[in-house]
Protein backbone atom coordinates (compact mmCIF):
# COMPACT_ATOMS: atom_id res chain seq x y z
CA UNK A 1 0.00 0.00 0.00
CA UNK A 2 2.64 2.56 0.98
CA UNK A 3 6.38 2.31 1.25
CA UNK A 4 9.38 4.60 1.41
CA UNK A 5 10.90 5.39 -1.98
CA UNK A 6 14.48 5.48 -0.70
CA UNK A 7 14.58 9.28 -0.80
CA UNK A 8 14.34 10.83 2.67
CA UNK A 9 10.80 11.98 3.39
CA UNK A 10 9.20 10.53 0.25
CA UNK A 11 6.69 7.69 0.07
CA UNK A 12 5.12 5.75 -2.76
CA UNK A 13 1.40 5.17 -2.42
CA UNK A 14 0.05 2.21 -4.39
CA UNK A 15 -3.59 1.35 -3.79
CA UNK A 16 -5.76 -1.31 -5.35
CA UNK A 17 -9.12 -0.06 -6.63
CA UNK A 18 -10.78 -1.47 -3.49
CA UNK A 19 -8.28 0.28 -1.18
CA UNK A 20 -8.75 3.53 -3.09
CA UNK A 21 -12.53 3.39 -2.63
CA UNK A 22 -12.17 2.63 1.09
CA UNK A 23 -9.67 5.46 1.60
CA UNK A 24 -12.01 7.88 -0.18
CA UNK A 25 -14.90 6.67 1.99
CA UNK A 26 -12.91 7.35 5.17
CA UNK A 27 -11.51 10.72 4.09
CA UNK A 28 -14.91 11.92 2.88
CA UNK A 29 -16.75 10.68 5.97
CA UNK A 30 -18.82 13.14 7.94
CA UNK A 31 -17.21 12.29 11.25
CA UNK A 32 -14.36 14.25 12.75
CA UNK A 33 -13.08 14.82 16.25
CA UNK A 34 -15.75 16.68 18.24
CA UNK A 35 -14.88 20.27 19.25
CA UNK A 36 -14.95 19.39 22.97
CA UNK A 37 -12.58 16.44 22.60
CA UNK A 38 -9.44 18.57 23.10
CA UNK A 39 -10.71 20.87 25.85
CA UNK A 40 -8.13 22.84 27.81
CA UNK A 41 -9.70 21.76 31.11
CA UNK A 42 -12.47 19.37 32.00
CA UNK A 43 -13.06 20.78 35.50
CA UNK A 44 -16.22 22.70 36.29
CA UNK A 45 -14.12 25.42 37.95
CA UNK A 46 -12.47 26.13 34.59
CA UNK A 47 -15.81 27.41 33.28
CA UNK A 48 -15.63 30.18 35.91
CA UNK A 49 -12.13 31.37 34.92
CA UNK A 50 -12.38 34.16 32.30
CA UNK A 51 -8.84 33.53 31.02
CA UNK A 52 -9.58 29.84 30.46
CA UNK A 53 -12.91 30.66 28.79
CA UNK A 54 -11.13 33.07 26.43
CA UNK A 55 -8.39 30.50 25.71
CA UNK A 56 -11.04 27.85 25.02
CA UNK A 57 -12.80 30.14 22.54
CA UNK A 58 -9.48 30.74 20.76
CA UNK A 59 -8.72 27.00 20.77
CA UNK A 60 -12.10 26.25 19.16
CA UNK A 61 -11.55 28.91 16.48
CA UNK A 62 -8.09 27.57 15.66
CA UNK A 63 -9.41 24.01 15.67
CA UNK A 64 -12.18 24.96 13.21
CA UNK A 65 -9.64 26.73 10.98
CA UNK A 66 -7.33 23.70 11.06
CA UNK A 67 -10.24 21.38 10.26
CA UNK A 68 -11.21 23.51 7.26
CA UNK A 69 -7.63 23.57 5.98
CA UNK A 70 -7.38 19.80 6.41
CA UNK A 71 -10.63 19.25 4.48
CA UNK A 72 -9.37 21.45 1.62
CA UNK A 73 -6.12 19.54 1.57
CA UNK A 74 -7.97 16.20 1.50
CA UNK A 75 -10.02 17.35 -1.50
CA UNK A 76 -6.86 18.39 -3.38
CA UNK A 77 -5.09 15.12 -2.50
CA UNK A 78 -8.00 12.98 -3.67
CA UNK A 79 -8.15 14.88 -6.97
CA UNK A 80 -4.40 14.51 -7.49
CA UNK A 81 -4.46 10.78 -6.77
CA UNK A 82 -7.64 9.99 -8.73
CA UNK A 83 -6.82 7.16 -11.17
CA UNK A 84 -7.15 8.00 -14.88
CA UNK A 85 -9.78 5.30 -15.37
CA UNK A 86 -12.25 3.84 -12.87
CA UNK A 87 -11.09 0.49 -11.59
CA UNK A 88 -7.39 1.22 -12.03
CA UNK A 89 -4.86 1.20 -9.22
CA UNK A 90 -3.77 4.46 -7.64
CA UNK A 91 -0.10 5.28 -7.80
CA UNK A 92 1.31 8.47 -6.35
CA UNK A 93 4.05 9.96 -4.27
CA UNK A 94 3.62 11.62 -0.89
CA UNK A 95 6.05 14.04 0.70
CA UNK A 96 6.72 13.83 4.44
CA UNK A 97 4.28 16.72 4.98
CA UNK A 98 1.55 15.02 2.92
CA UNK A 99 2.20 11.76 4.76
CA UNK A 100 1.77 13.58 8.08
CA UNK A 101 -1.43 15.31 6.98
CA UNK A 102 -2.89 12.05 5.70
CA UNK A 103 -2.18 10.49 9.09
CA UNK A 104 -3.91 13.46 10.79
CA UNK A 105 -6.95 13.18 8.51
CA UNK A 106 -7.28 9.45 9.19
CA UNK A 107 -7.00 10.02 12.92
CA UNK A 108 -9.68 12.75 12.75
CA UNK A 109 -12.04 10.33 11.00
CA UNK A 110 -11.26 7.46 13.40
CA UNK A 111 -11.72 9.48 16.59
CA UNK A 112 -14.79 11.24 15.17
CA UNK A 113 -16.44 7.93 14.34
CA UNK A 114 -15.56 6.60 17.81
CA UNK A 115 -17.15 9.72 19.33
CA UNK A 116 -20.29 9.23 17.22
CA UNK A 117 -20.48 5.69 18.63
CA UNK A 118 -20.40 7.15 22.15
CA UNK A 119 -16.73 6.34 22.96
CA UNK A 120 -17.43 2.65 23.68
CA UNK A 121 -14.73 0.73 25.53
CA UNK A 122 -14.49 -2.04 24.59
CA UNK A 123 -15.94 -1.82 21.13
CA UNK A 124 -18.95 -4.05 20.45
CA UNK A 125 -18.28 -7.12 18.35
CA UNK A 126 -19.10 -6.91 14.67
CA UNK A 127 -21.44 -9.88 15.00
CA UNK A 128 -23.41 -8.17 17.79
CA UNK A 129 -27.10 -8.48 16.79
CA UNK A 130 -27.58 -4.81 17.75
CA UNK A 131 -24.75 -2.95 16.00
CA UNK A 132 -25.61 0.38 17.61
CA UNK A 133 -26.90 3.67 16.24
CA UNK A 134 -24.29 4.15 13.52
CA UNK A 135 -22.93 0.95 11.95
CA UNK A 136 -21.16 3.10 9.32
CA UNK A 137 -19.21 4.78 12.14
CA UNK A 138 -17.71 1.45 13.12
CA UNK A 139 -16.74 0.77 9.51
CA UNK A 140 -15.07 4.19 9.14
CA UNK A 141 -13.33 3.76 12.47
CA UNK A 142 -11.92 0.35 11.54
CA UNK A 143 -10.89 1.39 8.03
CA UNK A 144 -9.18 4.55 9.31
CA UNK A 145 -7.29 2.42 11.84
CA UNK A 146 -6.28 0.03 9.07
CA UNK A 147 -4.87 2.84 6.92
CA UNK A 148 -3.19 4.50 9.91
CA UNK A 149 -1.42 1.25 10.76
CA UNK A 150 -0.20 0.86 7.15
CA UNK A 151 1.18 4.42 7.21
CA UNK A 152 2.93 3.84 10.53
CA UNK A 153 4.44 0.61 9.20
CA UNK A 154 5.85 2.58 6.26
CA UNK A 155 7.23 5.19 8.63
CA UNK A 156 8.93 2.48 10.68
CA UNK A 157 10.28 0.84 7.52
CA UNK A 158 11.79 4.17 6.49
CA UNK A 159 13.52 4.38 9.86
CA UNK A 160 12.01 7.82 10.45
CA UNK A 161 10.26 7.01 13.69
CA UNK A 162 11.75 8.52 16.83
CA UNK A 163 12.14 5.53 19.14
CA UNK A 164 13.51 7.69 21.95
CA UNK A 165 9.92 8.52 22.92
CA UNK A 166 8.89 4.87 23.03
CA UNK A 167 8.03 3.36 26.38
CA UNK A 168 10.74 1.23 27.99
CA UNK A 169 10.28 -2.52 27.76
Amino acid sequence: MIRPTGKPGEYLLHLTPWEWEQLRLVLNSEWSTPPDYHRLSRSAAAEEDPALREAEILRRELDAQHRGELQSWIARLLLRLEPPEPGQSVLGRLSADEFDRLLQALNEARVGAWAALGYPDPLPDWDDPEPGPHPACRLVMDLAGYFESRLLEALNAAGERDDSAAAPE
